[in-house]
């Protein structure tokens, strides 16, 4: 079977470049109804692909699938400190997760059609699918893009802007709050001026500059693009992301196969990819909160929501450290199985009862 994935990033002549590209006995997937419309008024008929559109609480066989193969990942590295950045084993599937989620769901379509005996198979994404599954290009599976995303904000969304922290004086708090996304910050922001009322003290932390201005009345610091720490040891961060591609590559060569449709195979075409910003990620999340937990000496980090990339970080480094640390939920989870399998903190706060019943429903079951 041959699958031909077509990303337009630009709707505007999405049914006149399909009519070009589509051969009549191919099976054609849209991601939504108003592009199957389209695609059906030129004579192409099409299906929608509602597996992609699944919520995650319908969906929940996709995530254990992609936290199963991250788990076996990671424990491969885990005694192997040459792949590691001050001791911290960031190599997972849990960075940048809806790819890899995106991506067991693309191995299973195409898994579904070659059994129904299809011989072409074609993909017509548009956003945000178009950036959540990753390229791919094998014997198999083509990907063609249509208006690629312009230069300078691929460069601003690598980098990001600098911007100042609040105020250096050397004030020790007791609570460090890693904070992403206005929906946790929110929150975040209440539970300081509680502990404030009880006599204790919070910093924040974040790599979102988004949220910056409602930090504006509080210690915190912003992530930097470039520490000087990263820029120090750059030899040894260039150097990473190569030492990876050869332990990815060996761990599953016993996995290979030809057709490259397996979920296993794809997920980690998906993660070769991602490998540089992967790397770029966690050395500079490693940096940037090691420092603030030498700075600060918090007695508890918080980190909101607890299943981000930085947030993770921040939990790795807590256990290195030997500081407790709490995840405070901002929103009604919807796959509470899958968060209490991978709950990257010690303990977790929820919004009322109904959510305290699911995760202890769910803890039982585990």
């Amino acid at each position: 079977m041959k699958v031909t994935v077509h990303k337009f990033f630009n709707k505007g002549h999405i049914e006149h470049e399909a009519i070009k590209l589509v051969s009549s006995n191919s099976h054609v997937y849209c991601v939504d109804e108003y592009i199957q419309k389209r695609l059906e008024l030129v004579g192409i008929p099409a299906s929608i692909l509602h597996s992609f559109q699944r919520a995650y609480y319908s969906d929940e066989p996709s995530w254990e699938k992609v936290y199963q193969l991250s788990d076996e990942l990671g424990k491969t590295v885990e005694y192997n400190d040459d792949l590691k950045y001050s001791c911290i084993n960031f190599l997972t599937f849990e960075h940048n997760i809806v790819e890899y989620v995106l991506a067991v769901k693309f191995a299973r379509l195409c898994q579904e059609m070659k059994e129904r005996g299809c011989e072409t198979l074609t993909l017509i994404l548009t956003e945000p699918f178009n950036t959540w599954l990753r390229d791919i290009n094998t014997s198999s599976i083509k990907t063609i893009r249509y208006g690629g995303r312009p230069l300078y904000r691929t460069i601003r969304s690598w980098v990001g802007r600098c911007l100042p922290s609040s105020s250096k004086k050397s004030v020790k708090h007791d609570i460090l709050f890693v904070v992403t996304s206005s929906l946790y910050t929110r929150p975040a922001l209440s539970i300081g001026d509680e502990c404030v009322r009880q006599d204790l003290s919070p910093y924040y932390a974040t790599d979102d500059r988004s949220v910056v201005p409602m930090l504006k009345n509080v210690k915190y610091s912003l992530r930097h693009p470039l520490p000087m720490k990263m820029i120090l040891d750059m030899g040894k961060v260039l150097s990473l992301p190569g030492r990876l591609k050869r332990h990815i590559e060996l761990y599953y060569d016993d996995w290979y196969e030809p057709d490259g449709f397996s979920e296993r195979y794809l997920c980690q075409n998906t993660l070769l990819r991602d490998l540089p910003q992967l790397c770029y990620s966690a050395v500079n999340n490693i940096i940037f909160l090691e420092r603030l937990i030498k700075e600060q000496s918090p007695e508890l980090i918080c980190v909101m929501p607890q299943d981000r990339f930085i947030q993770q970080i921040a939990w790795k480094l807590a256990k290195k450290y030997n500081i407790p640390t709490l995840a405070c939920s901002a929103a009604l989870e919807t796959n509470p199985r899958s968060y209490m399998g991978h709950l990257h903190a010690d303990k977790i706060a929820v919004m009322g009862d109904r959510m305290r019943d699911m995760y202890a429903n769910t803890n039982k079951l585990m």
